[in-house]
């Protein structure tokens, strides 16, 4: 799978401005089950802000594994899903630091088939420990994605 969207800081504490985000991965499913896996990469890039915190943005790389929900029934179908994952972070330089934290994630989406092909759309909630004091410890983004199964 292949996805591309928007990514929205959730906390005001956060200081930063939407952004985008893509992400990759692998759907492990069987027909006949109503649960199945992802192993998921993203990458997510929220820009700065200019107010008295000021920073350069936040790049996060995260590496998750998921539960998905799905019935396997129909064209169209709802999913939810949630899991747990590794995330590195920037600083308030910009740049991607080589340690990170773990994190969380849960949300939902819509599978539709389009031709051979299925198109998902989905909203995922991220929280994530860092190291910024600033930050209060914590993080979290919603990012926003359309994508593509093959």
């Amino acid at each position: 799978m292949f996805a591309l969207g928007a990514a929205v800081p959730a906390d005001a504490g956060d200081n930063l401005s939407e952004g985008f985000v893509a992400k990759a991965g692998v759907w492990l499913r069987a027909p006949s089950i109503p649960f199945g896996l992802t192993v998921e990469g993203l990458y997510t890039r929220m820009g700065g802000t200019r107010t008295p915190r000021a920073n350069a943005g936040v790049q996060v790389a995260g590496a998750s594994l998921n539960m998905t929900t799905r019935r396997h029934d129909r064209r169209w179908d709802t999913y939810l899903v949630g899991g747990a994952g590794y995330y590195w972070h920037s600083g308030r330089d910009g740049r991607l630091r080589s340690h990170g934290g773990a994190g969380l994630n849960a949300g939902i989406g819509e599978v539709f088939a389009v031709g051979g092909h299925d198109l998902f759309v989905e909203l995922r909630y991220h929280w994530l420990k860092v190291n910024d004091p600033v930050a209060d410890g914590w993080m979290s983004f919603m990012p926003l994605v359309l994508g593509v199964r093959f």
